[in-house]
């Protein structure tokens, strides 16, 4: 009878024992699911991380470009100032092709130049102002010895907050606000992204041609 009753609850551990291995206990499955979940979330938080730095970086590339773009553009006409095949200009013009915006001096915060910038024999009359974080360009031919300011202007770059320009002398680092003295510029743009709280500057010399 004894070894009746060991032999039935041998076969009784055994069967218990079979279902123990056949699965998963609710704890065990808790802490699975929370691993899986834990490990997930590490996944997605290295990705978003990833795909924001991947934006960032973009951002500000563009953004460098946007700046180097109206950089080069205003180096190209500043270098062409007072240039004048046609001999259209007037000579006292021609020695002070930079030109004030008002007054009797040369601004800081807008450019103003005669040349023939597209160097066909026509001379022109061309501006750049800040306005709304856009750079924007104007350009009009020279008709009967003045300069149309009015002309229509069209933006080089956006998402812009500075552009300084300071002038000097053919030689010297003293600067001068002169329209008879300027000879360089130094030409300073700064680019901002709001959303990627991101800025880049560059500057550069402009010699005039002349």
């Amino acid at each position: 009878m004894s070894r009746h009753r060991t032999a039935m609850r041998s076969k009784q551990a055994e069967r218990n024992g079979g279902r123990r291995t056949a699965g998963f206990s609710l704890l065990e499955a808790l802490v699975s699911v929370t691993l899986f979940a834990f490990v997930l979330m590490t996944i997605l938080m290295v990705y978003d991380s990833s795909q924001q730095t991947y934006v960032r970086g973009e951002a500000k590339g563009d953004l460098q470009q946007n700046v180097r773009v109206a950089l080069d553009q205003i180096v190209h006409d500043v270098r062409l100032a007072g240039y004048d095949p046609s001999n259209a200009i007037n000579v006292q013009t021609i020695k002070q092709p930079l030109q004030p915006v008002t007054g009797t001096t040369l601004s800081g915060s807008e450019l103003r130049l005669i040349a023939d910038v597209n160097q066909d024999g026509t001379s022109e009359c061309v501006a750049y102002r800040l306005n709304n974080g856009q750079i924007l360009r104007r350009q009009a031919s020279w008709t009967s010895g003045d300069c149309t300011w009015t002309a229509t202007e069209s933006a080089v770059a956006d998402n812009i907050s500075v552009l300084t320009l300071t002038y000097y002398a053919a030689v010297g680092a003293t600067a001068t606000t002169d329209p008879a003295q300027a000879r360089r510029v130094k030409i300073q743009i700064s680019g901002t992204s709001a959303v990627y709280n991101t800025t880049f500057t560059a500057e550069t010399e402009a010699v005039l041609r002349q």
